[in-house]
């Protein structure tokens, strides 16, 4: 498959990053979106193609993607653009695809633990939004993170990535820590923090939703 692109997001909540892949105007070629799982429990996670499982049925050229959490029910959705005059016609539409990522489209609660954040300086120690700053998760007393993420000033094509950061936690029952090295060096560790909840970090204090 010949891309344009890729955006990397955990879609389903399980710990593991999956890839969307973007086609490059050749007509009918299809998006792609690949999740990463073992095929037996405990054994080493090889990629599978849900592209049909999360219903991305588009085709052709996709100008940009963006996932992030439109809907509010704590996974990643995907918001797709295609633009105009492309696959061979030149008078084809400006056309936009939202696709809710839930691989049970019947159901919008996430399978999943997650926990999301957001971070916010009130200071001049760091950019308004945290950007450049690395946040990792520890979860059920484990030594290492089980997620880090950074705050994205930009990438992609075609579209920027949410700074929300959204921390898939598959079968965690326990959010221990989180510690947030912010662009200026400083590192803070909040803790007393809730699975399945959203919360605005700022570099002096702490607001949870």
């Amino acid at each position: 498959m010949e891309t344009a692109g890729l955006q990397v997001f955990d879609f389903d909540l399980d710990g593991r990053q999956d890839i969307l892949f973007l086609s490059r105007g050749i007509a009918g070629q299809p998006i792609l979106m690949g999740n990463f799982a073992p095929i037996i429990p405990g054994g080493v996670p090889q990629f599978h193609d849900v592209t049909t499982t999360v219903g991305l049925l588009s085709t052709g050229d996709i100008g940009g993607a963006v996932a992030a959490d439109f809907n509010g029910d704590g996974d990643q959705d995907i918001f797709l653009g295609k633009a105009g005059g492309v696959d061979g016609n030149a008078s084809a539409p400006v056309e936009a695809f939202f696709q809710s990522t839930q691989m049970n489209s019947t159901e919008e609660t996430p399978a999943n633990s997650f926990y999301s954040i957001d971070l916010v300086s009130a200071s001049n120690a760091n950019n308004s939004m945290g950007i450049g700053a690395v946040v990792s998760v520890y979860a059920d007393g484990l030594v290492d993170p089980v997620g880090t993420q950074q705050v994205d000033g930009g990438s992609g094509r075609g579209g920027q990535m949410d700074h929300t950061l959204i921390f898939g936690l598959g079968n965690y029952s326990v959010l221990d820590e989180v510690i947030i090295t912010w662009p200026n060096g400083f590192q803070q560790i909040e803790t007393n923090l809730a699975l399945g909840s959203h919360t605005t970090i700022f570099d002096d204090t702490i607001i949870s939703i």
